[in-house]
């Protein structure tokens, strides 16, 4: 068992020290078809915004990422059975090379709803995740990091046997400069060799920030039991994937005082030790410190971890712990999700860059508001940051609205392309599963059909009654991508000129959908050379465009410059 003290000593003294809820219950399942959007009406677009949740998942490779985004599914009822990696059958990891080789190799949006409608307190409503499955390999990091800037939170996991790899800094620091505001779950627990005291002292001096201990694991001799919420001061057993026991803090303390009194002391530290640090943070909580209160209340913690993870800094970082394969731990990290993660309505406004400079969406907006036209002109403004060829809907480009609202008629003008194209519909998207849907809203992430031309980074605007955007909006642009150099190359060479032309058409269509998969074709020779991230980025590559087309042509060894990795 962890001791909770030695880990607090072990940090470095410079940083300072999260959580949520379930007696024996067959779990509720969601059934039906479902409106996977908001619930609140159009009348209340302040509550719509306040109930989405924009949540990528990031880690490294093999940390469990695509696991705990099944079980996910299927304790919101999206799915009525569990995907298994091993086996193949995953929702997420739906392209026949991910199963085969049991990785994801793109980015898979998933949305669902949480908590289930009749768990939701009087008053409350669910919450619309989007949340988007992250490759973990770094030859897809590009993949990754072409997705952050969209979201509003991120939950990074933990390989509990491994502690922090070198992906995982990766794609923390690509977190850190978009300032995403994280959690971090410590997965894998049931495992021989797991730590969850070295994992909480590497997250923080690897990932630099103080962690913040919101659960501690429960042990029974050297079983994995479940988790313990020291805020609450609740603990959660599993005996099934549907079936768990919530221990209320009476009920807890009497199970541990006559099984395991040394946890029962260790949650007691736990919960002193994250007082502690949040105070270093967080003013309210601070006064309640100094004035020696007995029992904080843990509305007013929880309160203080979201207001301290807000700003994306990562000087605090949540800590949550699980199995999700065994389904421990993932429920109540759903409950983390919607509470500490913030919605778009909690976050800075978008910055968007108009000609050399950069500003505010709104403050742009705004400043078009005295132009003639006015700003009611601009009906919505949203960024494509994937664009996807889907086995059933054909191209779909995936946006997010940043501003106003995106019907699935309006004709959109692209501001990187300076082109107007009319989409033929917008769907909501569980990674294979499509549902179509009339609008996205500020803050919504869903897919758009029938875009022939949009890329991944491009601005899309529209206005109202179709009218020519003003001139001085034609500029604006959210985020382009910026796209690291090529570090694998092979080369192509086509028999003849209709399998050269093949071969280019397959190509610039596979650059759209990924910008990091680049191509030249020599005018003298006719030799393809494309270049790519990796040698898995590049035999991926190759796979789909044999798989896709059938182009005949010598195609060459990849070859990895490994001095400019």
């Amino acid at each position: 068992m962890m001791k909770w003290t030695l880990v607090c000593r072990a940090l470095p003294a410079s940083k300072r020290p999260c959580p949520r809820p379930g007696r024996l219950a067959v779990l509720p399942r969601a059934s039906g078809p479902r409106l996977l959007h908001a619930h609140a009406g159009a009348d209340a677009p302040d509550l719509r915004l306040a109930n989405i949740r924009n949540i990528g998942i990031i880690a490294h490779v093999d940390a469990g990422k695509t696991t705990t985004t099944e079980r996910m599914l299927y304790y919101s009822g999206v799915t009525q059975r569990v995907g298994d990696v091993d086996s193949g059958n995953t929702v997420t990891d739906f392209l026949e090379l991910e199963r085969a080789r049991g990785i994801t190799i793109q980015s898979a949006a998933i949305t669902f709803n949480w908590p289930l409608a009749q768990n939701c307190p009087p008053g409350t409503q669910p919450k619309t995740v989007n949340l988007i499955d992250t490759p973990g390999h770094q030859d897809f990091r590009f993949e990754v990091e072409r997705c952050l800037p969209i979201l509003d939170g991120a939950v990074c996991i933990i390989d509990s046997v491994k502690g922090v790899e070198a992906h995982t800094e990766r794609v923390w620091a690509s977190a850190h400069e978009f300032a995403v505001p994280r959690i971090v779950y410590c997965n894998k627990l049931d495992r021989d060799g797991a730590s969850f005291r070295k994992s909480v002292l590497e997250i923080g001096t690897r990932l630099k920030g103080w962690p913040l201990v919101c659960q501690i694991p429960w042990w029974e001799k050297d079983k994995f039991v479940g988790v313990i919420d020291v805020i609450d001061g609740v603990g959660y057993r599993w005996k099934s994937e549907r079936v768990k026991t919530r221990y209320g803090p009476g009920e807890l303390e009497e199970a541990l005082s006559n099984s395991n009194r040394d946890l029962l002391e260790e949650m007691r530290i736990a919960r002193q030790r994250l007082i502690e640090g949040l105070a270093d943070f967080d003013e309210a909580v601070m006064d309640e410190f100094l004035a020696e209160t007995a029992h904080i209340p843990a509305s007013l913690l929880k309160r203080a971890i979201k207001r301290a993870i807000q700003s994306g800094d990562g000087r605090l970082i949540p800590v949550f712990a699980g199995s999700s394969f065994r389904h421990i731990g993932v429920e109540p990290l759903m409950d983390a999700i919607t509470e500490y993660l913030p919605s778009p309505a909690d976050r800075p406004d978008v910055e968007v860059r108009l000609g050399s400079s950069k500003h505010p969406l709104g403050a742009v907006l705004g400043r078009n508001d005295q132009t003639k036209g006015g700003r009611d002109n601009i009906t919505s403004v949203s960024s494509v940051f994937k664009v996807f060829n889907h086995p059933q809907e054909g191209v779909l480009s995936f946006v997010r609205v940043y501003h106003g609202t995106l019907t699935r008629v309006a004709s959109t003008f692209n501001t990187n392309l300076m082109v107007q194209e009319r989409p033929m519909g917008i769907v909501q998207i569980s990674a294979s599963k499509t549902q179509d849907v009339q609008e996205l809203s500020t803050g919504q992430i869903g897919a758009v059909k029938g875009l022939k031309k949009a890329r991944t980074g491009d601005t899309l605007v529209t206005t109202a009654n179709g009218k020519a955007v003003v001139e001085r909006l034609r500029q604006v642009r959210i985020r382009p991508p910026e796209i690291p150099p090529p570090v694998a190359f092979l080369q192509v060479d086509p028999y003849g000129n209709v399998a050269a032309q093949q071969l280019q058409a397959a190509l610039e269509n596979a650059s759209r959908e990924d910008p990091s998969l680049r191509w030249s074709r020599d005018p003298k020779t006719e030799q393809f050379t494309i270049q790519g991230m990796g040698k898995l980025h590049l035999e991926v590559s190759l796979h789909n465009l044999r798989q896709k087309h059938k182009i005949d042509a010598l195609f060459g060894q990849v070859e990895v410059d490994y001095k400019d990795r």
